[in-house]
């Protein structure tokens, strides 16, 4: 599900993820060629679930990148994704914010993703080879499958993630 009221929500059901043979996370996409930047505010969904999403680009279930906060821990920012059908995690960090500002960029076949707690001081976060000459699609996305050992509670409606902003650069 999904909420627009001065900021975009997406809610995750329990489950909902972006890889190997479940690519049923809730997400919003449009199309994209050539080099790009696009960028995200992402803030905490709900009190009562775990903020786990960010931005995404999008070829098919074995081409993808993922540019999300949460997935192992509060604080957590990482680059994974599954290139020619191998799931890889490309970089990961911490940032101590509730207003994270989430960054991809692609030149040629590299693309690296950035954050930042304020929008002006980006700090990498990593950075791969994504060639493609397939359609591409960059957007956001919410997940659902929550780390137990992490997120310690039943999270009956599963998790969720708000976004103040969406600005893409071609």
């Amino acid at each position: 599900a999904y909420a627009v009221e001065n900021v975009l929500e997406i809610r995750a059901p329990n489950g909902r993820d972006l890889s190997k043979a479940n690519v049923s996370a809730p997400r919003l996409v449009r199309p994209i060629k050539g080099d790009f930047a696009a960028d995200t505010v992402s803030l905490p969904g709900r009190d009562d679930r775990p903020t786990l999403g960010g931005l995404f680009l999008w070829v098919d279930a074995d081409n993808f990148l993922r540019v999300e906060r949460g997935i192992r821990g509060h604080r957590d920012v990482s680059l994974r994704g599954r290139v020619d059908g191998t799931d890889a995690l490309f970089g990961r960090g911490r940032l101590d914010a509730d207003r994270v500002h989430l960054r991809v960029e692609r030149r040629g076949t590299s693309v690296r993703a950035l954050c930042s707690p304020d929008g002006r001081a980006w700090r990498s976060i990593g950075e791969t080879e994504f060639p493609t000459d397939a359609p591409t699609h960059v957007g956001l996305h919410a997940i659902g499958v929550i780390e137990r050992t992490i997120y310690r509670g039943a999270f009956h409606e599963g998790a969720a993630i708000r976004f103040e902003s969406f600005t893409l650069r071609q």
